[in-house]
């Protein structure tokens, strides 16, 4: 790392992802989505109750996933209060510094200008990631006719079928909650 880059990361830290490790993430995801798809047709002519389990797994997975969205939100929600109740507080420390004229020498009040304004800016930009974070996200559930069989659709299928919808939300739901974070 350059020393200008160390100089901006130190002031305002930036997660750096390149366009090659975004293109590896999707290829990763992809792949993995197409892994647990390819597994599903395995379950066609296996007892029915082996298939109401993958189906209650997969479920569970994607329950999983919603209650990391849930702490993922109250975290950034977390983080949005404290940041401003910061902010709040530094810039009222400050103040009061300033007031009572602690800070003798013209070098020491550039000194603690510079911290106050660093600070706040800081705590600003933590407020402004997490609302980001907290954003709008296209997140995935299951389809209202997902549960209902289709005409001629033996129970199997239908699991089948479950399991597959489970999968590819599960997919989306992780990459919206990692795209948070």
């Amino acid at each position: 790392m350059s020393l200008g880059g160390w100089i901006k990361d130190t002031i305002w830290p930036s997660a750096r992802v390149t366009p090659a490790e975004l293109e590896q993430e999707r290829a990763q995801r992809a792949a993995r989505l197409a892994a647990y798809l390819a597994a599903v047709p395995a379950l066609a002519g296996r007892p029915i109750d082996e298939v109401s389990e993958a189906l209650t797994f997969a479920e569970d997975l994607l329950a999983a996933e919603e209650d990391r969205k849930k702490s993922v939100d109250g975290r950034l929600g977390s983080i949005t209060g404290l940041a401003s109740i910061a902010t709040a507080i530094t810039f009222g420390f400050f103040a009061t510094v300033f007031e009572k004229g602690i800070v003798p020498s013209p070098w020491g009040n550039f000194v603690a200008i510079a911290l106050v304004v660093y600070s706040v800016f800081q705590l600003l930009c933590a407020a402004i990631a997490s609302v980001r974070g907290l954003g709008r996200r296209t997140y995935s559930g299951a389809e209202p006719l997902t549960g209902i069989p289709k005409p001629g659709e033996t129970h199997e299928a239908l699991l089948i079928r479950r399991i597959e919808s489970a999968f590819r939300c599960l997919d989306n739901n992780d990459k919206e909650n990692n795209e948070k974070v």
